[in-house]
């Protein structure tokens, strides 16, 4: 999609299997591909990825806005489950989710954040802006962060057996072997 506005829509949970995902966008499967240009998503709300829930493919972002979207546990713009993800060049503003302010990527494949602003996101655990959990073969580079908040890590957590130094920050990392 280039040019489109997605305003106010949800993803509500219809029974207890906790499938509310993606409030104004829902993309699964392994060989679909989500390509989004100079979109924006303002106001929307899901369980999981406010704005956008990806499991599997590939998505690329590039020049979108993301303001006010509530993922109530993870990512409030944007949940990544599996797959690739390319974000560059966009805002986000006044997110948020329990985990992953802005933005929770959950994949063993590769992504790339560059170039994008990180600014008033809030989680009411880890990661205002950034929570990336099990992933390997990424770049987050170039990116601004401005007044996120958490109760840990108010811009980027990364919870794997990696270390990643980038945007002058250090990941911190929990070694998923010591974890009962």
């Amino acid at each position: 999609a280039t040019n489109a506005n997605f305003y106010n829509a949800s993803a509500f949970e219809i029974d207890n299997s906790g499938t509310s995902c993606g409030g104004a966008i829902y993309c699964e499967g392994s060989n679909n591909t989500l390509v989004l240009n100079n979109c924006s998503f303002y106001n929307n709300y899901a369980l999981y990825g406010g704005a956008i829930f990806s499991n599997g493919g590939n998505v690329s972002i590039s020049n979108c806005n993301f303001i006010n979207n509530t993922g109530k546990y993870y990512g409030g713009a944007i949940y990544q489950l599996y797959g690739n993800l390319s974000l560059t060049s966009s805002a986000f503003d006044k997110n948020n989710a329990n985990d992953g302010g802005a933005v929770f990527i959950f994949s063993k494949n590769g992504f790339l954040i560059e170039s994008n602003n990180f600014t008033n996101n809030i989680a009411n655990s880890s990661a205002g802006a950034v929570y990336t959990f099990y992933n390997q073969n990424y770049t987050i580079s170039n990116n601004l962060y401005e007044n996120n908040s958490a109760v840990n890590y108010n811009d980027l957590y990364e919870k794997s057996d990696l270390i990643v130094l980038s945007d002058n920050y250090t990941f911190f990392r929990i070694n998923l072997t010591d974890e009962i």
